[in-house]
């Protein structure tokens, strides 16, 4: 949508907001099953945004509501962002229909939730005692620290082979359903309702995916957790086929799959892509999406200045773009030394 054609802007009617235990409103779009986190200015402006006034006179009743000055770009901007993401009324567009024509994003298996996660629960709540939390961390540090030495010491073979693959593959799924597992057990540990669970096609590759949106409406210890506790209850996969391999097999295959397997949490915990490590991270920080408001602060640097971020926001967003440079710059070279360009 043009910003032209929004002359009055206006939210669609069956948009839900929701308080949260942090001052922050959520937006819940049923349609898109997205959730929108925002403060209390913006959820004043949002208010505005019902058909009747334009966008001048939102404008000066945000202004006078909030008692400072607000920069018509930055409110262009936003309606701007509101749009492309189809929470305003758009005539001709049905959202269903336009999801349906993605082939980056499809449901293969959607599970009973509420079964599901009562059996999960059941089996797994051994592993978030405190004392056993204590434990399996030192047995995890273990397991990694050696996982690092045998690789230092070139005592893992890491020769791809067909079968190699294969196996790895597959044990990384399993790997990635007890990642998830971790975040069904923590929620129902603190009672938040878990959506959906299943399978789904991102670019065509099937991954495991959960759906909880009440979560935004917990405190932010609590989010941290759930956040953890995927990476938690991976480790705890990881270390048990470690210590099995470690005490009775020594077989080099189980140890080029573990070391995979290491690769794999050891990228789900580095926080410049969207994984894990980014999401703790952003809620650390208290950012929604701490990769794309620091791309965003970038750009808008570069353009128009500070683009109204607060000083600390700046400073947060400086030091992790100058990290995420430093970062892939050093990942860069290292990768093509490795293969020798």
């Amino acid at each position: 949508m043009n910003l032209t054609e929004i002359e009055y802007p206006k939210l669609r009617n069956d948009i839900k907001f929701k308080k949260t235990a942090q001052e922050y409103f959520l937006l819940e779009d049923e349609l898109s099953g997205n959730l929108y986190r925002f403060k209390a200015p913006e959820f004043y402006i949002l208010k505005q945004m019902n058909g009747m006034h334009p966008i001048d006179e939102i404008l000066a009743l945000a202004e006078e509501k909030l008692n400072y000055e607000i920069d018509k770009e930055t409110l262009l901007a936003f309606i701007k962002k509101l749009a492309d993401f189809h929470l305003l009324e758009e005539k001709n567009f049905n959202l269903e229909k336009e999801n349906r024509k993605s082939m980056l994003s499809l449901d293969l298996l959607d599970l009973n939730v509420e079964k599901f996660t009562d059996v999960i629960f059941k089996y797994t709540k051994f592993f978030i005692k405190k004392w056993i939390i204590v434990i399996n961390l030192l047995i995890i540090a273990f397991c990694l620290f050696h996982t690092i030495m045998d690789f230092r010491y070139g005592k893992t073979d890491i020769r791809l082979q067909a079968s190699n693959v294969v196996v790895l593959i597959l044990l990384l799924y399993i790997t990635s359903f007890f990642h998830e597992v971790g975040h069904i057990s923590a929620c129902y540990y603190y009672r938040i309702k878990v959506k959906s669970f299943g399978i789904k096609l991102l670019f065509f590759i099937p991954l495991f995916f959960i759906t909880c949106p009440d979560v935004w409406l917990h405190s932010k210890k609590e989010r941290l957790l759930i956040r953890a506790s995927g990476l938690y209850y991976e480790t705890i996969f990881y270390s048990t086929i470690y210590l099995v391999n470690f005490i009775f097999f020594h077989s080099p295959l189980l140890s080029f799959i573990l070391f995979g397997i290491f690769i794999k949490i050891i990228l789900n915990i580095i926080p410049f892509f969207p994984n894990d490590g980014h999401s703790i991270l952003s809620e650390l920080f208290n950012c929604t999406h701490l990769l794309n408001q620091t791309r965003e602060y970038v750009l808008h640097f570069f353009k128009k200045g500070n683009y109204g971020f607060t000083k600390s926001r700046q400073i947060i967003y400086f030091l992790y773009g100058f990290a995420s440079i430093a970062f892939w710059t050093i990942f860069l070279v290292r990768f093509f030394r490795m293969i020798k360009i």
